[in-house]
């Protein structure tokens, strides 16, 4: 097929975006800033739920710089040994989705956590301050202060981290299998969580944002509409780039091609080949860097968009074969 043998140019592509000498160190400095400087547990709060078998909680864990992070937490009502689990982020600005989108994997004995991202579309608190301006667009957060550990990506990876060890915590969740699974925004926390939290059995990204930010901006890869808050930030605070060196060198702690050697799990990746948002190339450069078991599904003709036909039903026959 002509349309996808063209995407063949990018099979090899290994990215442009820089990765720091000291990439590991920040993010053995974060997860211990986590560890040390969060209150460990959750807190359970059952919704009522009229549907047979099933067991819906409100769950709240603090994260970092004191955010309040809420979860929606869902389990079969009779649990006789321990089940598996898969931590759902959702995309850019939105929110966890209701209960019955989960439904299916409560019902083949899944447990199912879902993450809302703070500060988006759902009831995490946001509590952030620092240097540098945020209006259009929550990424670009920190990129003008000297700490950068308040950038916006840092923290809601470290979120992500929490969220799949306290599922991993649950006493009735088989912490040897679990899954992670996000689109967009929500694939870049699939990659940081699964890189930075061991034990992780699966994971299924779907066009992950924050991935070879560098070669993004620098192509102009991204679609003007919906992703232009780094445009934006040169535009507005730098508009002769002469920061642009260090921008990229922030950036680079929380692209996500940075992480991927660190990947022990089984990937399965889904590539939108019309994705204006997420380009294709971007998506390689993480990809071929991942050295666990992988492979990737190519929907020649589909974009950056929320329900690509048929996936929905391959991910969920992908977790039942494999956890």
């Amino acid at each position: 097929m002509p349309l996808l043998s063209s995407i063949d140019k990018y099979k090899d592509y290994m990215g442009e975006s820089p990765r720091p000498e000291d990439f590991d160190q920040f993010w053995q400095d974060s997860l211990k800033d986590l560890r040390e400087h969060t209150k460990p547990g959750y807190a359970l709060k059952k919704r009522e739920f009229l549907e047979k078998g099933i067991e819906q909680f409100d769950l709240f864990f603090e994260g970092t710089f004191g955010a309040n992070i809420h979860c929606l937490y869902i389990r079969p009502k009779e649990i006789k040994n321990k089940i598996p689990g898969i931590v759902f982020f959702h995309g850019y600005g939105s929110s966890t989705k209701g209960p019955f989108e989960y439904l299916p994997y409560v019902y083949n004995d899944i447990a199912v956590l879902a993450m809302d991202v703070r500060g988006q579309g759902g009831y995490s608190t946001d509590p952030w301050y620092g240097n540098g301006p945020s209006y259009y667009g929550q990424y670009i957060r920190g990129l003008e202060d000297d700490d950068i550990t308040k950038l916006f990506a840092r923290n809601i990876y470290l979120d992500g981290v929490k969220a799949v060890e306290t599922l991993m915590s649950m006493e009735e969740v088989d912490e040897t299998r679990i899954g992670i699974n996000g689109k967009s925004q929500g694939g870049a926390l699939t990659i940081a969580s699964s890189a930075l939290v061991k034990g992780v059995k699966v994971i299924t990204p779907t066009y992950p944002f924050m991935s070879d930010i560098k070669h993004t901006i620098k192509e102009d890869l991204l679609d003007i509409s919906q992703f232009n808050e780094f445009n934006e930030f040169f535009r507005r605070h730098d508009p002769k780039h002469e920061k642009e060196d260090e921008v990229f060198r922030k950036l680079s702690y929380v692209d996500i091609q940075n992480f991927a050697d660190k990947i022990t799990a089984k990937v399965h990746w889904t590539l939108a080949f019309k994705d204006e948002n997420c380009h294709p190339s971007t998506q390689f450069a993480t990809y071929n860097k991942i050295k666990s078991e992988k492979e990737m599904i190519i929907y020649p003709d589909y974009g950056h968009e929320p329900q690509l036909l048929f996936q929905d039903n391959d991910l969920f026959q992908f977790y039942l074969k494999n956890l």
